[in-house]
């Protein structure tokens, strides 16, 4: 063996002992292109970093440098949080110094590292800046409101409000991307809607053209640069060719249109692609995962080149077999998990409630009960459909002494100081809003009762607002906020973002209040404020935007998107933890519980686009 490579002796023995026929069929298959269907908890991640150790090993045999081995393995993992367990987990068998050579990444990362890397082939600036989905969006309205002024006679286009246009709009867009469909060949399939493919064609255009000349990208631009380059330029694509010899992808139900071309291409043209994935657990098909590519692909390969794992050996038997039992019959073309060991055996309780406060209850009483059997907070997950519908179930646990954290963007977002800074940001821009004034006024610094709101709204008519009645009031206490929104309003044109969130905190009390909180709250609502300060300064610092509307409105875009956490965060000790489905991919706990199983929550229901588009048909409207 080559020096500088390390790899545990036991590793050869391991390959003949401790897999199942099926793992071990994948693990040793020959190169070219293998596909694995891996069900539920039968250990495709343990097949996938095994494939990755054997290809390394028959490379090392072959007495190829360990460092280009190693980096001749592109492996793509659909979370960044995979991606750090492979890592970690190869960190058992080869040297860690080594392991800096391997590319390890989803499939955006590599997108951007490559990018970087040929920006001058690409004719780009190498300093290029990638934009989250709602950032994608705030630009594409704030472009596309222009365009409809401009260039477009949008009363001619559609009956649809200008908002659900551009929401529609920006969504086909997107869609349109995942199958590297340009403007051009957009334009190109028109047929009848010719206003309406005009008016799409011009934000697709405008949106692409603001986003090259301000060397931005978006997720979907990531993937058509780099396709587009590597397929259209030969000498990249030769470089790409020799640097690349393997193409590992897991979670290959979850893949796009454009990421399996591309991923595709990067493999040949020696075609050695080897992917795991489980159409059967497919989630992310709203953000245009295929899960028929890998049914399509496993299905023309013949048998020696594909396999399915069946074997579970995450749950206790019978959990398998009930959900064998309910998804036999509901899903075509479902394979069954198995599980060989029927020794140790897990439990299942299923509890109709007659609403939600009551499965609340019974949730924290359920938690309680193991908790005192000896659980460990940390062993319990209770798994939502969306993390929007958490709060009862949070203060049904706090209100049973039960400490939590909720893992996604709307447990922050849901938070009160964080509503407050939100509202209080919002009338620093415009008063006008109802919502968020009411929810200043009552903070505790100007203490209007509802009885004093209530008041001063009976004062308004049906054309004028909570705020009008607040400039026309003259007592102290009316005149002492209407004072302090007007120097809010005054002082966002003199401060920036994050001095002007400073001074709310304090002008509000909000950061008096803060610290007057006993120690657990206080440190809770501190870190929150201090991570939406960063939050602000971040979006400051990025220099997309320009106004404190738009920061709002970005806030407004995160809450309702819930991708402000696309991943779960770290695992907090000591707590329970409530997640969505979503970002409890990965992961693994001894309890789970998922409430609010109910008609059109499970599986929910996608809101139907209106705008489809085929080449063979055009643009087709709902």
């Amino acid at each position: 063996m080559p020096a500088g490579c390390v790899i545990s002796k036991e590793y050869a023995t391991l390959m003949m002992t401790d897999f199942n026929p099926e793992q071990k069929k994948a693990i040793e298959s020959t190169p070219g292109v293998f596909i694995v269907k891996a069900g539920a908890g039968t250990g495709k991640t343990t097949v996938l970093i095994n494939k990755y150790l054997a290809i390394y090993s028959r490379m090392i045999e072959k007495g190829i440098d360990a460092h280009q081995a190693c980096s001749s393995i592109l492996t793509v993992t659909f979370t960044k949080r995979a991606a750090k367990e492979m890592l970690n987990r190869l960190k058992d068998e080869i040297d860690p110094g080594i392991l800096r050579y391997a590319h390890i990444s989803t499939i955006d990362a590599f997108c951007s590292r490559f990018l970087k890397e040929n920006s001058y082939t690409a004719g780009m600036d190498s300093d290029i800046e990638v934009i989250d989905e709602v950032e994608a969006k705030l630009l594409f309205m704030k472009l596309g409101c222009r365009v409809l002024e401009k260039d477009v006679d949008f009363s001619v286009v559609t009956e649809m409000s200008r908002e659900k246009f551009l929401n529609e709009s920006f969504d086909l867009i997107n869609k349109l991307k995942q199958q590297l469909i340009s403007s051009d060949v957009f334009l190109s399939a028109v047929r009848d809607n010719a206003d309406i493919h005009r008016a799409i064609y011009c934000l697709y255009k405008e949106y692409e053209g603001y986003l090259e000349r301000e060397n931005l990208m978006d997720f979907g631009s990531l993937l058509t640069r780099t396709y587009n380059i590597i397929k259209n330029n030969s000498n990249v694509k030769e470089e790409v060719a020799r640097k690349f010899i393997h193409v590992l992808v897991d979670e290959y139900q979850d893949t796009n249109p454009a990421q399996v071309k591309l991923l595709r291409l990067i493999a040949q043209p020696q075609n050695n692609f080897f992917a795991v994935g489980d159409e059967q657990q497919s989630i992310y098909g709203f953000r245009g995962a295929a899960p028929e590519f890998i049914m399509e692909h496993y299905d023309q390969l013949p048998e020696s080149d594909k396999t399915t794992l069946k074997e579970n050996y995450r749950s206790f038997y019978p959990i398998p077999d009930m959900v064998n039992t309910v998804f036999a019959e509901k899903m075509k073309g479902y394979h069954e998990i198995k599980c060989e060991n029927k020794e140790e055996k897990g439990d299942i309780e299923i509890f109709l409630a007659d609403n939600r406060r009551q499965e609340a209850v019974f949730v924290s009483s359920k938690v309680k009960f193991f908790l005192d059997s000896g659980s460990h907070p940390d062993d319990i997950a209770i798994l939502l459909r969306s993390v929007k519908t958490c709060r009862m179930y949070e203060d049904a646990l706090r209100n049973a002494g039960v400490k939590t954290v909720t893992v996604g963007g709307t447990g922050f977002y849901g938070q009160p100081e964080i509503k407050d800074l939100v509202s209080l940001l919002s009338c620093a821009d415009n008063p006008y809003n109802e919502k968020d004034i009411v929810r200043v006024m009552r903070l505790e610094v100007f203490a209007f009762t509802d009885s004093e709101i209530a008041a001063l709204a009976s004062k308004k008519n049906k054309d004028t607002t909570i705020y009008e009645a607040v400039l026309s009031a003259s007592d102290e206490k009316t005149v002492m906020f209407r004072n302090f929104i007007e120097k809010a309003r005054k002082l966002k044109n003199e401060l920036t973002l994050v001095e002007l969130i400073q001074f709310l905190l304090h002008e509000s009390g909000i950061a008096y209040r803060t610290v007057s909180m006993p120690g657990g709250k206080q440190s809770r609502q501190m870190s929150n404020i201090e991570k939406f300060t960063r939050q602000a300064r971040n979006f400051q610092t990025r220099n997309i935007f320009s106004t404190l509307a738009d920061f709002t409105e970005y806030l407004r875009q995160l809450e309702e998107a819930e991708i402000a956490e696309a991943e779960a965060r770290p695992r907090v000790e000591g707590v329970v933890h409530l997640m969505s489905i979503h970002q409890s991919k990965g992961l693994q706990f001894p309890v789970v519980i998922i409430p609010n199983i109910a008609r059109s929550n499970f599986p929910g229901r996608m809101r139907p686009a209106d705008f489809h588009f085929r080449q063979d048909a055009g643009l087709i409207i709902k």
